[in-house]
């Protein structure tokens, strides 16, 4: 009985260590593919002769088109399928789960594009940002 403690312990141990190193690892990656984009974006503005700002103001502004992008393509499709539920479906509980379903998609798409306009209002100050600096 006591083995059977002990060496449960010791896989506990050994699990923690585990993450703690995973994580670390995690970490480490992370910082070095932000520092990694960083000097990206400096060289490539400074390779096409364009201010940091007007660099990233294009960035923010295909962002914002991808989000508005996919999420007009994935709440379009999911409305659909809640409505196709609505219409055809006889289980009660079912239809009141779309309906559900189809409130909660909208507040959504509305959250998303109110981020897109919050995006698009980042990049329209970053471009302001860097006329006014003089860069």
């Amino acid at each position: 009985m006591k083995e059977h403690i002990l060496a449960k312990l010791n896989n506990c141990r050994e699990n923690l260590t585990a993450k703690k190193v995973d994580s670390i690892g995690r970490g480490l990656m992370t910082a070095f593919m932000c520092a990694l984009l960083g000097v990206s974006t400096i060289r490539l503005a400074g390779a096409y002769n364009i201010s940091l700002f007007e660099n990233l103001a294009n960035a923010f502004n295909a962002v914002k088109a991808d989000l508005v992008t996919f999420s007009s393509i994935a709440a379009g499709t999911c409305l659909a399928v809640c409505i196709i539920l609505i219409m055809f479906s006889k289980n009660d509980k079912a239809v009141a789960a779309s309906w559900n379903w189809l409130k909660r998609i909208i507040i959504c798409y509305v959250a998303l594009l109110g981020l897109g306009t919050i995006i698009s209002t980042i990049a329209d100050f970053a471009d302001t940002s860097g006329m006014e600096s003089g860069e």
